[in-house]
């Protein structure tokens, strides 16, 4: 069961049923509105007994099953030691790249959350939602430390950098997804900054990408 479980999640980003909180609309729900999740009760068994297996993939899959674990009640700035313990097992695993990149990125360390996207990002064997989710954080890293103050050549890079990952993300993701929105807002925002004057909101290129012809 352990094995299938963590397959599933490597795979797909709603394996398990997480519902959105009905307070705060987000899948990480909030205190007030926490549930209890009937599959999180069967991750410990899975956990220990994967651990006393010596299968190829069995430590890999109890780290996946604990991260999800972990991850309903923890806060991402508190597992910074515990992604990169992961990381280290499994360096070739898109996974933790994810984790980790998302743990600097909560602890506002854009450059590094982007040094570990991107390194994840090269990894064999990237699933569709752990790509996005890279992508995401590389594009929202990248776009935000060139906005602050430096060297004009690597800001002028970083947003370049954003735009092309930023068009990749719309161009790739699902025209129904949840974070569909989201994605199509950083893309516009991005190429005004880009296109400068030869953008605007009638610019027939963010029309078709944004799918919203009819």
């Amino acid at each position: 069961l352990g094995r299938s479980i963590a397959s599933q999640l490597l795979s797909h980003e709603y394996a398990v049923p997480d519902q959105l909180c009905t307070c705060c609309g987000e899948q990480r729900h909030c205190s007030k509105c926490k549930p209890k999740w009937r599959w999180l009760e069967l991750i410990g068994p899975c956990i220990e007994s994967l651990r006393s297996q010596d299968g190829p993939h069995d430590q890999l899959f109890a780290d996946v099953l604990e991260w999800k674990q972990v991850s309903r009640t923890t806060c991402w700035g508190d597992y910074l030691d515990p992604a990169k313990k992961m990381l280290e097992r499994h360096p070739s695993c898109s996974l933790f790249y994810f984790v980790l990149a998302n743990v600097y990125h909560y602890k506002s360390e854009e450059k590094e959350a982007l040094r570990i996207a991107k390194k994840g990002l090269k990894c064999p064997d990237v699933s569709l939602w752990i790509r996005q989710e890279l992508l995401r954080i590389a594009v929202i890293t990248a776009f935000w430390t060139a906005l602050h103050p430096g060297d004009i050549q690597e800001r002028a890079a970083l947003i370049l950098s954003a735009y092309e990952d930023s068009k990749i993300l719309v161009d790739e993701g699902q025209p129904d997804g949840l974070k569909r929105q989201h994605d199509l807002y950083t893309f516009i925002l991005i190429s005004f900054v880009v296109e400068g004057d030869r953008c605007n909101p009638l610019t027939p290129g963010i029309e078709v990408r944004s799918g919203l012809q009819p």
